[in-house]
């Protein structure tokens, strides 16, 4: 077993946003972490907002918190372009320069867990087969599989040119990313160097469009173990699957106890608000109540509880808000090898269960026809708001009974 490493990259617009998603992941793990923070705020100024970090955890010895600036010299250095110095996320390229060793879990801060994670750092459960990276699938296959304009045809990286994503490779997506630092360092070409850093110069002089996310894709096109879905499922295919999995009624067929019991299992262990609609101001208010029930509380009122009591929680949160029969294994690969462009809309026309529920959700696999069209204009926005207006309207006491639970635990 390695231990827990958790990384982060943040500047001083998203530090605030640092404690509210540590507090979460402690929630449902209580094993030692080490928590390594990489930044870009200047030494000595803003204070307050290290402070803040510190101060929440301070009674909590189980979390060790170490930040790590990565200044503009350094990045300068290191061959990244001027336009991209501002973005905290490049940031997490620096990693294999600080001396940690094994496994580290990488989260951009638009997470939130639900589920507890240990195994990602056991071997015995997830075993990464001597590859550098182990990932998660993005929405760009699917753009470039069913979509009319291929995202990938016209890209300055002449290998994601060549890649041919959502057929012969994965692209993936780099929000949640359990990183084997002691690959990444051995595959460097020098013994003072590392994979990450040899191979900036030659890439990011190009115009990158995902930026590190394109980056960290070229160099492990093939140094990469594909990891299930729930660890970094997507909101923009979860609230989509949980509309039209009710409008067409696949709810009224009855699963047998074998596959309910499959789809419980595969439930998120993090749900990722990439975009505009991050978890603390999401339209769909569940996740607002969600991210304030441990923004609100602190450290000590969260571990007043076991971590089976949030598993619980969890569980309860999914089959409340409708969600737990709705998240599938939406990649590429899940949706089955016959399904494909020209056929498409055969497979979103069958009977429930006849197919992968994600093949229903237009906005995700898309074609330009009538019956796609049409789906999508009588199911736009504003309806699918209201259908989860309505579900949150009657559950909205939901976390009532879970505050009190813990905030009279320290009573």
């Amino acid at each position: 077993m390695y231990p827990m490493q958790i990384a982060f990259t943040a500047d001083i617009n998203n530090f605030p946003l640092i404690v509210p998603q540590l507090k979460n992941l402690v929630a449902f793990n209580r094993q030692p972490m080490t928590v390594i923070v990489l930044h870009n705020i200047v030494p000595g100024t803003h204070q307050e907002a290290f402070t803040q970090i510190t101060q929440a955890f301070a009674a909590y010895p189980q979390v060790k918190i170490n930040f790590h600036y990565v200044s503009l010299e350094l990045q300068k250095d290191a061959g990244l372009p001027v336009d991209t110095k501002t973005s905290a996320l490049n940031l997490r390229l620096f990693l294999p320069i600080f001396g940690y060793t094994g496994r580290v879990l990488y989260l951009d801060l638009d997470i939130c867990c639900f589920a507890d994670f240990s195994e990602l750092f056991d071997p015995q459960q997830v075993d990464m087969q001597g590859k550098s990276l182990g990932v998660c699938t993005d929405l760009n296959n699917h753009l470039e599989q069913f979509h009319k304009n291929k995202r990938f045809s016209q890209h300055p990286l002449e290998i994601l040119r060549n890649a041919e994503f959502g057929k012969k490779n994965d692209y993936f997506n780099s929000g949640v990313l359990l990183i084997d630092l002691d690959c990444v360092v051995a595959k460097g070409k020098t013994q003072n160097s590392n994979l990450w850093l040899d191979l900036m110069p030659d890439y990011y002089n190009d115009y990158l469009p995902n930026v590190d996310q394109d980056y960290l894709n070229a160099v492990h096109l093939n140094d990469k173990v594909q990891l299930p879905v729930k660890y970094n499922y997507l909101m923009f295919c979860l609230e989509a699957q949980r509309y039209f999995f009710y409008h067409y009624k696949w709810d009224k067929v009855e699963l047998a106890p074998s596959k309910l019991a499959q789809v419980q299992a595969n439930l998120p262990v993090f749900i990722h608000f990439m975009g505009h609609k991050k978890a603390f101001k999401h339209p769909y208010k569940e996740f607002q109540d969600y991210y304030n029930f441990f923004a609100n509380h602190s450290v000590e009122q969260i571990v007043s509880q076991p971590a089976s009591f949030y598993q619980q929680l969890a569980h309860q949160f999914f089959t409340t808000f409708k969600y737990a029969l709705c998240a599938v294994d939406y990649s590429i690969q899940d949706l089955g090898e016959d399904i494909n462009y020209q056929n498409l809309e055969r497979y979103q026309k069958t009977a429930p269960y006849a197919t992968n529920l994600a093949v229903l959700n237009p906005f995700l696999v898309r074609k330009k026809n009538w019956y796609s069209f049409k789906t999508r204009l009588l199911n736009g926005g504003k309806k699918r708001q209201a259908w989860a207006d309505k579900v949150y309207a009657a559950h909205q006491d939901f976390f009532a009974s879970y505050a009190q639970a813990i905030e009279s635990s320290q009573d």
